[in-house]
C-alpha cells in the first residue's frame, strides 16, 4: 500500500475496514442433514473463490436450503459485498453478483455508504500479502474477523474511488486479453515439436518413403539395460562416471551430468555405454529419451541402443520422441508400466540411408532449437503480463499517482 502514511493526497484518509464495512463470518450447516443441502442459496467456500475466472461471484459448487441457512444462523450478504477467503488459503477474493452466504473459511465485507465495492475489491487485492502475514494457526494460517476489522486501507472520496476502480477494471481487462493471447501463443509454440516430427516420421501402419525401411531396434544397434550396484559397497560409488536415471532424461537432447557417479568397478558391474548411445526410459514414465554425451552408465529403468555405424544417434533420438506413445502402448499394464528389453528390441522404427538420417536430424535440431527460443520468449512475455495486475495496483495506490488522479489528469 502507501509507504508513508503521512503522504496521502488531499481528501484521502486511512480507515479501518470495520469502520466502513460490516464484516460477516460464515459457517457450515450439518453435512449429515440432507434437508440442509441442494437448495437455492449460494454458499461460498475458499475453493469457490479460487476457481473464479473473473472477480464476480455468481454461483457456488454446493448450495444450501432455507432450512440449512436458518439452522446455523447464517447472514445473507447483498450484491456488491466483497468476499475474502480468510483461511486455506488467505487471499482469494470476489464480488457478490448475487445474494450469498459463506462457510467459516471466508469473511464478507458489506460496504457502507462511503465505500465503493469495486474500489474495496482492488484495495484488498493490493493488500493480500499483508493479510497473509497476519494469519496464524497451527493447522493452517487464518486471519480473524477482529484482525480484519482493524486492518486499514487508504480511502479517497467516493467519486474518486469509482474513477480509480473504473480505470483499474479497464486496465485489468486489457491485461486479461493480453494474457489469453499470450497463453494461446505459448500453446501454439508447444504444439510445434509434434508437428515437426509428424512431418518426418510415418505412422506405424503407413508405408515409408522410397529408400527407407522399417527395422527393429535390435537390428539398428545393440540394446543394453543398465543396473544398480549394491548400495552397501562403497567401492562402486563416488567415482567420475555418470550414472543416469530417468529423471536425467528430461528436456535435454544430450545428457552427460548426473546426480550420482560410479567408480570404474561400479561401471564394470552395470556396463559402460559409449558416447552417442541413445537412452530410453522403460520403467515408469516410458519413452523419455536422450543421447549420451560422454561414456556413462544407467540404472535398470533405462534401456539403451548403441547404434550401428549406419544409424545416426540424433535421428534415432527424434524417432523415440515421435513414437513415444507407441512405446507406451507396448508397456505392461502393471501398477508400474514396464517395457522389457525383448519388447524394446523388437520395436520397429523407420530407417532411411545414413546421409538422409543426418540431414533429417540436423533439420529437426534446428527446428527444435527455434521452438525453444520461441517458447522461452513466449514464457517471458506471459510472465511479464502476469506481473502487470500487481504493478497496476501498486501504481493506483502510490501517492504521486493518487495526486495525479486528484488533479483530474485522467490517469493513475
Amino acid at each position: 500500500m502507501i509507504e508513508d502514511r503521512n503522504e496521502l493526497p488531499k481528501g484521502w484518509r486511512w480507515v479501518k475496514l470495520g469502520e466502513v464495512c460490516e464484516i460477516v463470518s460464515g459457517t457450515t450447516p450439518k453435512s449429515g442433514t440432507s434437508a440442509y443441502w441442494n437448495g437455492e442459496i449460494v454458499w461460498i467456500t475458499p475453493a469457490d473463490l479460487g476457481r473464479l475466472c473473473d472477480r464476480y461471484v455468481v454461483d457456488s459448487d454446493r448450495r444450501i436450503s432455507k432450512a440449512g441457512f436458518t439452522s446455523c444462523n447464517l447472514t445473507m450478504a447483498p450484491i456488491g459485498s466483497v468476499v475474502l477467503s480468510s483461511r486455506a488459503p488467505i487471499g482469494h477474493l470476489g464480488i457478490a453478483a448475487v445474494p450469498l452466504c459463506t462457510n467459516q473459511g471466508c469473511k464478507t465485507f458489506v460496504p457502507g455508504t462511503e465505500v465503493d465495492s469495486e474500489f474495496l475489491y482492488r484495495a484488498l487485492k493490493r493488500s493480500v500479502w499483508e493479510l497473509q502475514q497476519m494469519g496464524s494457526g497451527t493447522t493452517f494460517a487464518e486471519v480473524s474477523k477482529t484482525q480484519l476489522g482493524e486492518f486499514e486501507i487508504p480511502l479517497p472520496p467516493l467519486p474518486e474511488q469509482k474513477r480509480i476502480a473504473a480505470i483499474l477494471n479497464e486496465q485489468v481487462a486489457a491485461v486479461e486479453r493480453a494474457r489469453k493471447a499470450a497463453e494461446e501463443r505459448l500453446a501454439a509454440v508447444n504444439r510445434l515439436p509434434a508437428a515437426y516430427l509428424r512431418a518426418v516420421f510415418p505412422a506405424p501402419d503407413q508405408p515409408v518413403p522410397e529408400g527407407w525401411r522399417w527395422v527393429e531396434l535390435g537390428e539398428a544397434g545393440k540394446t543394453v539395460t543398465g543396473g544398480t550396484p549394491p548400495r552397501g559397497r562403497k567401492e562402486y560409488f563416488g567415482g567420475h562416471i555418470p550414472w543416469i536415471k530417468p529423471e536425467h532424461l528430461d528436456c535435454q537432447q544430450v545428457v552427460q551430468i548426473s546426480t550420482e557417479y560410479l567408480t570404474e568397478a561400479g561401471s564394470d558391474l552395470v556396463g559402460l555405454l559409449p558416447a552417442g548411445s541413445v537412452l530410453v526410459s522403460c520403467i515408469g514414465k516410458i519413452g523419455k529419451t536422450a543421447i549420451a554425451g560422454v561414456p556413462l552408465t544407467t540404472n535398470q529403468q533405462i534401456n539403451a541402443i548403441i547404434p550401428r555405424d549406419d544409424v545416426d544417434s540424433v535421428f534415432l533420438y527424434h524417432c523415440f520422441r515421435h513414437y513415444r506413445p507407441a512405446l507406451e502402448a507396448m508397456a505392461s499394464t502393471a501398477l508400474v508400466p514396464i517395457l522389457n528389453k525383448s519388447g524394446f528390441s523388437s520395436f520397429e522404427v523407420p530407417c532411411p540411408p545414413l546421409p538422409e538420417q543426418k540431414r533429417i536430424g540436423a533439420i529437426l535440431n534446428d527446428q527444435m532449437s527455434a521452438v525453444e527460443r520461441a517458447r522461452k520468449a513466449a514464457e517471458e512475455e506471459l510472465a511479464m503480463i502476469n506481473a502487470l495486475p500487481a504493478a497496476l495496483l501498486r501504481r493506483a495506490f502510490a501517492p504521486a499517482c493518487a495526486e495525479a488522479a486528484s488533479a483530474g489528469r485522467g490517469e493513475l
